[in-house]
């Protein structure tokens, strides 16, 4: 037989059920072992088997969010191509604004409204978030993206692609469009495991390229939180 192990939620033990964003969350089960996965779909297959993306979920592990929901951007909204500079740890974006996340416009929800530019049918593609947080030298076990984006994103670690949603695969230029029909319009949070090999010791640079769906489209967001375990 396979049981659902409980959720001790900010102390708080229950069986199953949702919780909130930025929870401290720990699993408990009387023996065996917990598989977790972070795309929504159930650890185990049909039959039994252990689902290929399954994790085993280690209690003694700690969590430390080094880019929390809500924290400060740089950003770059006039609707330029950067080519692919703007994605790298020396990049120099000191000229950029900088506001708190939640970033974008057209939902009434944020907390630093972009610009879109002059014509509302006429949109930027493109627009581009960097963020540049501080870790030190550790034997990290594992690390978590959380994004909310509309419409589309592609999240680069210290240069190196770390997630897409909602963007085709192949080469990604600022007049790239997202894919249609986004199954939640920058609503919910999706979440991708990092390589944390990938991290550096000291600074570590976030950059996100969000891209609308349309010249038309109404709505852009940001927001994001990256957690590393050890």
């Amino acid at each position: 037989a396979v049981d659902v192990p409980d959720y001790l939620v900010e102390g708080v033990l229950q069986s199953g059920g949702e919780i909130d964003a930025g929870d401290e969350l720990h699993l408990v089960a009387s023996q065996g072992t917990i598989y977790y996965t972070l795309d929504g779909s159930d650890p185990r297959l049909p039959g039994g088997g252990i689902s290929s993306s399954a994790f085993i979920y280690d209690g003694s592990t700690t969590d430390t969010t080094v880019v929390s929901p809500g924290s400060s951007w740089k950003f770059h909204d006039l609707g330029s191509d950067l080519g692919t500079n703007w994605q790298n740890p020396t990049y120099n974006d000191g000229s950029w604004n900088a506001g708190n996340a939640e970033l974008g416009y057209g939902d009434g929800d944020e907390q630093t409204v972009v610009s879109y530019g002059g014509d509302a049918n006429n949109k930027h593609v493109t627009t581009y978030f960097r963020k540049t947080f501080n870790v030190t030298a550790g034997n990290y076990v594992s690390a978590l993206l959380r994004l909310r984006r509309d419409d589309g994103a592609v999240v680069y670690l210290n240069g190196t692609e770390i997630a897409r949603d909602n963007l085709p695969n192949g080469t990604i230029n600022y007049d790239t469009f997202a894919a249609p029909y986004a199954s939640d319009d920058g609503a919910d949070w999706h979440e991708f495991s990092i390589d944390p090999s990938l991290l550096a010791d000291g600074n570590n640079t976030l950059a996100i390229e969000v891209h609308q769906v349309s010249l038309t489209s109404s709505d852009i967001t940001l927001d994001a939180e990256f957690i590393v375990s050890t």
